[in-house]
């Protein structure tokens, strides 16, 4: 590895052969007035400025100026606030320094221009010495060294020439002529070094040193041209592709480029060798012979070798330098051009997504950088050498000149590097594509297998994801370290670097974020699917199940309920909704496991939304199911309860019927109706409703079939005694049987029996004729006709006893008030027995001839019977009292009461007649057992036991009508719960509502008209 050494400058020389002359001159008194030191201070500082300032203004006074100048330079930069303090001491130095060069200025000039002038030179002399005592010894020779003079003159001029002439060639690019030049110059003082006794150590390096210095001239005639065809080889490859191939040309070219350099470097190394010797040697001359500090070989060689100055590319070094930073500036500028253009071509790959090319290509890029780096570190070692600040930056030492470079190219390969991985996280990335899995389920593909395999994509897109997202981490982390390193070295390309790098990185992760997002929205939404599919099915089932216990609002209004079908269904839901929420919380868990901002998307947020929904209605479900579980298990029960207690209400009243307990059979056979219909309300069984129907229709026929027979005989007796009765005239008896009969007859027949009616209307007419012949006690104005009637009575009682008394004048006055208080009877009981049998007596004892009056009230009263007026038939019974022996009253009698309706006449063949046929139109009517055809019959036959009441045949089938047509105790469960609704729409006041469900369950079976409950219903809807 080559060492670089430093160069060190001199100050500017004149330039001119005037300028030198007094060069030499200022020199000599330069060198008699300043001592010799190099850059080196005081081992140690002083204490305090004051007592640094003490000590300055002792050496001052002691005339030790150059002591004192060292110490107040120090003090200067060790106490920079008290520059004013410093500065007045070296004004007083200087004012000293001035009187002494003017004093020396003015002895050279007498030496040059007046050497005879003695006195004046001792004069001159003798002050230089008093103005500075350290330099008494060096005037002693002055004589002699003013002979140098001359020669000193001639070698500064000399060398101002060289320095011109090459200065010429360097501007023109003639390195090696200028090195040439340079080395014509090596000759100066060359022979007094050999002869001034300096040493053989001395003396042999000068000798290597110039040969060294001649050869590395003739080297540098083979390097230049090769290292600049190197150098353009290298920049002409600028615009080459970016492939492998071509990194292997550009490595080659480069290596090319910096072996040239490296020969350069060898030059160089050689040449700042030399200088250090010559330097050395220099200070050793200088501190053993301050005199010829200026006129020796290696003064002049040093100056040939390190140029004019600082901020001159001349010298023999300057020449190296300028070239070695030339060509390496030009080769930095043709790399930066190369990355430059790589790393936009590059970012070009990354923005358009061309992931693939980007993970090839990224990796050259980052060996191109290489380049560039390699040649920082060759130039930070060039500048470290040369004396250029250096620091650690990124583990690595740099000028502060190459500091921003650094920065570049480490962020350039740091970009190469995440570039890199951007393709080939983006390469596989693009492997994916955005299948929309949806589409293939709603084309019929399995939901398990297309979320298998969408959450295989989601998998790998989240890791694609998670790299993605740790390289802008990375990224963003060395951005903000490389942005806290730009403020310190500005200028640095790096954020434009990771600034792209950073935008194509987001960009992708933002494309694997939007498909991962898709594809967790389609996996979440088929996930979703599949449990929404499953809530559907328990909704649907949980709604049978309600459904079912609820029951189901038929068109009649009627709630079919069917707890034990609910309890089936929902104890399948209960069986597995458990596993459903367990189902759901384990998607609940998917979705919380999910990165932070998947659940907040747009996506997959709405969602989880519906996740966290459908996982609360399973649990409502479930808590519905067993709720409702319990219900239905309770109602099923209680409904079994009942069919039970119907079962055994029904046996019991089949027992009751068997013993002939009427009234407890058809009691039970209502309890057991009634426990069925419970029940059926409690759970609609079909099978039960056809048993109940069946079951108890048979039964209640067998019971209204009994009760019939028994109600039937009864009602023959009770009518045939109340016949006897009426016969008797004992109406009252006869209306009781009769009415006892038709209670009897009601409890099976909903019309009236045709004997009962006929002889309650016989009795009834009786009773009513009894009632306008006797007054009853519970008349109105019976007290008032009972006090008129008794009046009436006793007069008559006393004018008979005056007419018994021949007082006929008082009798007639009698029977007058008597007959007036009759006639105030008769005005409102006409048919009066007693009124009209005391009228007739009156008027029989009255009317001399009564017998001829008689006849005649005898043929009118007749004659009202043949018009139907009862009162000719009230009229003749009194007459038969008065006159008992008038011929021929039972037939009077028999006659009026067939004629007033209150006797039936006798047959009439054309009545029997039509009897029969009634009865023969009734009898295919009854054996068509159609209900209505059977009413019909009954009124046939009615009409012909009215016609011909000994007609056997009509009473017969009469009979077996009614057997037929007895009133049910039960009724079918519809008609039932019809009856039941009526009554509740009665109960709440809707008689109008009542009565057209009392039509509905009559049109149901017209049987049920006859019902003991519907009729009773209709009575009071009626009543309303």
């Amino acid at each position: 590895m080559i060492q670089y050494r430093l160069k060190r400058r001199k100050s500017p020389r004149p330039r001119s052969p005037g300028p030198l002359l007094r060069l030499a001159a200022l020199a000599v008194t330069l060198f008699l007035a300043l001592p010799v030191y190099g850059k080196g201070s005081r081992e140690t500082a002083p204490a305090s400025n004051e007592s640094v300032l003490a000590e300055a203004d002792a050496l001052i006074d002691a005339r030790r100026y150059n002591e004192a100048t060292v110490l107040l330079v120090e003090y200067a930069r060790k106490y920079p606030k008290d520059f004013e303090g410093a500065q007045i001491r070296n004004r007083r130095i200087m004012r000293f320094r001035e009187e002494y060069n003017r004093v020396a200025q003015q002895l050279l000039d007498t030496v040059e221009k007046d050497p005879g002038n003695a006195d004046l030179i001792l004069t001159l002399t003798n002050r230089l010495i008093e103005l500075d005592p350290q330099r008494i010894a060096e005037t002693q020779d002055f004589i002699n060294r003013t002979r140098e003079v001359a020669l000193f003159r001639s070698n500064l001029m000399r060398l101002e020439t060289i320095l011109v002439r090459a200065q010429e060639q360097i501007e023109r690019g003639g390195y090696a002529q200028a090195l040439r030049i340079y080395a014509g110059g090596l000759d100066i003082y060359q022979a007094e070094l050999f002869s001034a006794g300096f040493g053989a150590a001395t003396e042999n390096r000068g000798r290597q040193g110039i040969a060294a210095l001649n050869a590395g001239v003739n080297d540098f005639a083979s390097v230049q041209n090769p290292l600049e065809n190197a150098l353009a080889a290298l920049e002409s490859m600028s615009g080459q592709s970016f492939d492998q191939n071509a990194l292997t040309s550009y490595r080659n070219a480069y290596n090319r480029f910096t072996s040239e350099l490296e020969r350069l470097m060898v030059i160089r190394n050689s040449f700042l060798e030399t200088q250090r010797n010559f330097g050395e040697d220099l200070e050793r001359i200088r501190g053993a012979n301050p005199g010829i500090a200026t006129r020796n070989f290696f003064a002049f060689a040093v100056v040939l070798l390190e140029g004019r100055s600082e901020n001159t590319a001349d010298g023999f070094l300057g020449i190296l330098d300028n070239l070695w930073n030339r060509s390496a500036e030009r080769a930095a500028a043709a790399m930066r051009m190369k990355n430059e253009g790589f790393y936009a071509a590059l970012a070009g790959d990354g923005r358009q997504k061309q992931y693939a090319l980007l993970e090839d290509r990224a990796g050259i890029l980052a060996a191109y950088a290489a380049f560039p780096l390699d040649l920082i570190e060759r130039r930070t070692r060039f500048g470290a050498a040369a004396g250029e600040n250096t620091s650690e930056l990124l583990g690595q030492r740099v000028t502060d000149s190459r500091a921003a470079d650094l920065l570049g190219y480490r962020s350039l390969v740091s970009s190469s590097a995440y570039l890199r991985t951007v393709g080939n996280i983006g390469a596989r990335y693009a492997d994916f594509t955005d299948v929309d899995t949806l589409a293939a389920l709603r084309g019929g593909g399995s939901a398990e297998v297309l979320m298998r395999q969408e959450r295989s994509v989601t998998t790998s897109l989240r890791a694609l994801g998670e790299g993605a997202g740790r390289l802008g981490g990375e990224i963003r982390g060395d951005i903000t370290q490389y942005r806290g390193l730009d403020s310190r070295y500005p200028g640095s390309p790096a954020l434009n670097y990771l600034g792209e790098v950073q935008e194509i990185a987001d960009q992708l992760a933002a494309s694997i974020t939007a498909m991962e997002s898709n594809s967790s929205a389609r996996y979440y939404t088929m996930a979703n699917a599949i449990a929404g599919d499953r809530l559907k099915t328990r909704e649907e089932a949980f709604a049978r199940g309600s459904e079912f216990m609820e029951g189901q609002v038929l068109a009649d209004g009627f709630v079919s309920r069917h707890p034990s079908e609910a309890l089936t269904v929902l104890g399948e839901i209960t069986s597995v909704i458990d596993g459903d929420i367990q189902s759901m919380q384990n998607l609940i868990n998917e979705y919380n496991a999910e990165p932070e901002g998947v659940i907040s998307s747009g996506q997959v947020g709405p969602l989880h939304a519906d996740a966290l929904a459908a996982q609360t209605r399973f649990t409502q479900i479930r808590s519905q199911a067993r709720a409702m579980e319990t219900a239905a298990r309770s109602r099923a029960a209680e409904a079994q309860n009942r069919r039970l207690d119907g079962d055994r209400l029904l046996n019991e009243a089949r027992a009751a019927l068997a013993q002939g307990n009427y009234e407890a059979a058809r009691t039970r056979l209502l309890s057991a109706s009634s426990s069925y219909d419970m029940s059926l309300d409690l759970e609609d069984n079909p099978q039960l409703r056809t048993e109940r129907d069946s079951n108890l229709r048979d039964l209640d026929t067998a019971i209204a079939a009994a009760v019939y027979q028994a109600v039937l005989e009864e009602v023959k007796t009770l009518v045939e005694q109340a016949e006897q009765d009426y016969w008797n005239s004992g109406f009252e008896q006869a209306e009781e049987k009769l009415l006892r009969a038709q209670n009897r007859w009601s409890l099976s027949q909903a019309d009236e029996h045709p004997d009962i009616a006929l002889w309650l209307g016989r009795v009834r007419n009786a009773l009513a004729q009894r009632s306008t012949r006797n007054i009853p006690v519970t008349a109105p104005l019976y007290p008032e006709m009972s006090q008129l009637l008794s009046e009436a009575q006793k007069n008559y009682n006393e004018g008979l006893a005056f007419f018994n008394q021949n007082r006929n004048r008082d009798g007639e006055v009698k029977f007058n008030a008597a007959r007036q208080d009759i006639q105030r009877v008769l005005l409102v009981y006409p048919a009066n027995e007693t009124a009209g049998l005391l009228n007739l007596r009156i008027d029989q004892r009255l009317d001399p001839n009564f017998n001829i009056t008689f006849q005649q009230k005898v043929s009118a009263a007749i004659a009202l019977t043949k018009r139907s007026n009862l009162q000719g038939l009230y009229d003749l019974l009194n007459l038969r009292v008065i006159n008992p022996a008038y011929p021929g009253w039972d037939a009077i009698v028999y006659q009026a009461e067939i004629d007033t309706g209150r006797r039936p006449p006798p047959p009439d063949p054309a009545d029997l007649a039509r009897a029969r046929e009634l009865v023969e139109q009734a009898r295919p009517l009854i054996q068509s057992g159609v209900p209505v055809n059977i009413e019909t019959a009954r009124g046939l036959l009615s009409e012909a036991r009215r016609l011909d009441p000994g007609n056997s045949e009509a009473v017969r089938l009469y009979n077996e009508a009614g057997a037929r047509t007895v009133s049910s105790s039960v009724m079918d469960s519809e008609s039932e719960r019809l009856y039941r609704q009526a009554l509740a729409e009665l109960t709440n006041n809707r008689p109008l509502m009542t009565l057209q469900l009392i039509e509905q369950i009559v049109a149901r079976n017209p049987q049920y008209a006859n019902n003991s409950r519907i009729r009773e219903l209709r009575q009071r809807a009626r009543s309303f």
